[in-house]
């Protein structure tokens, strides 16, 4: 699964990828900046969605808190959603406690529009 960025109503939803690691995070980091950084002004929340993300390793963990302290610096909200105990933990781990997971429940059927397929 690719990257895919969705941004409406001054939300931006960050679908990571299955694996994230030192082989995509540079790919991953471009996308970041071009379709949520350029969206900047109008944004209010920046989620990135763990669904379908079985790894990641500290590079993930420093996009999202690199992203989170870029947030903080514009008025802009970063959580994580569909966390795994293993994603807890790394986050933990990392510095990313609690306060990174929404406490709206809402947050956690955040989901993408459905990505189309090539026309028939």
């Amino acid at each position: 699964m690719p990257l895919r960025v969705h941004t409406s109503a001054g939300r931006a939803v960050i679908a990571l990828p299955e694996e994230v690691d030192i082989n995509n995070i540079e790919a991953i980091r471009v996308v970041a900046r071009t379709q949520v950084w350029g969206a900047l002004p109008q944004l209010r929340e920046i989620v990135f969605d763990l669904t379908g993300t079985a790894y990641f390793g500290t590079e993930a963990v420093h996009l999202i808190r690199d992203t989170r302290r870029r947030g903080l610096d514009h008025g802009v909200c970063v959580f994580v959603v569909c966390l795994s105990p293993m994603h807890r933990r790394l986050l933990s781990c990392m510095g990313l406690g609690p306060d990174i997971v929404p406490p709206d429940p809402a947050h956690s059927r955040i989901r993408l529009p459905r990505q189309r397929g090539p026309s028939s």
